[in-house]
């Protein structure tokens, strides 16, 4: 009876105690629109170094280069810090930043066009090689992977192993021109798993639409010289 005693309270003791999460980074792109030179998006960023009971939230909008991923700015709207009390489990959130900042005036400024969602790209993925588009067994590439990295790879908290399940979840596009007067194509880019395995983030990747437009026409150009099976008679 005793040792069932004991082990009951060891038990409550355990459940009791908080397990201390593993480090995660979670992060959204939310694109706004563009203009001729730049688009602008916001980020939704929640990070964690391991602790149960403290995590940072952040509001920021980034205003980058469509052509030049190293050209980029950022403007953080609001950042909030939420604790748990390790004693009582009461939850609490401080905004330790709020810009005094009117987005509409500052999209309004800077003459960007709304962006719009265009569609579930199912027919463009990611491999080593970098981003492609696929159709019954044939690809072709229109951004190599050291171009994928360099709108990838940002200032914000990365996950362990940068790249880990990389894939495309959406296209987006807004209705202005860059300044050779042609269409960008906006591919949200989304790595890594859930909370457990260190989070995910995503990445906004401009694409001039000249090049998604060319690798599709070489998938059916491939496809199109494929020997047609003998009829049988």
């Amino acid at each position: 009876m005793r040792a069932l005693v004991a082990l009951m309270a060891v038990v409550a003791l355990a459940s009791s105690v908080h397990a201390s999460p593993s480090p995660y980074a979670w992060r959204r792109e939310i694109l706004l629109g563009a203009n001729e030179q730049e688009h602008f998006y916001l980020v939704e960023s929640m990070t964690n170094p391991g602790n149960a009971y403290v995590a940072t939230e952040s509001l920021s909008i980034y205003q980058r280069s469509n052509a030049d991923p190293r050209w980029v700015q950022r403007t953080t709207l609001r950042v909030t810090l939420r604790t748990t009390n390790d004693k009582t489990g009461e939850r609490k959130a401080t905004e330790a930043f709020v810009a005094d900042m009117a987005l509409a005036g500052f999209l309004s400024e800077h003459d960007v066009h709304p962006a719009f969602f265009e569609a579930l790209p199912e027919s463009v993925a990611i491999d080593a090689g970098g981003m492609y588009y696929h159709r019954r067994g044939q690809k072709a590439y229109f951004l190599s992977a050291a171009e994928l990295n360099g709108w990838a790879n940002l200032d914000l908290p990365q996950l362990e192993a940068r790249g880990e399940k990389r894939r495309v979840v959406s296209l987006m596009q807004s209705a202005v021109t860059d300044t050779a007067g042609a269409q960008v194509d906006f591919f949200v880019v989304r790595s890594g798993g859930g909370m457990d395995e260190g989070g995910e983030i995503e990445a906004i990747v401009p694409v001039g639409k000249g090049a998604v437009d060319q690798a599709m026409s070489a998938v059916n150009a491939k496809l199109a010289t494929r020997k047609k099976p003998a009829t049988k008679r």
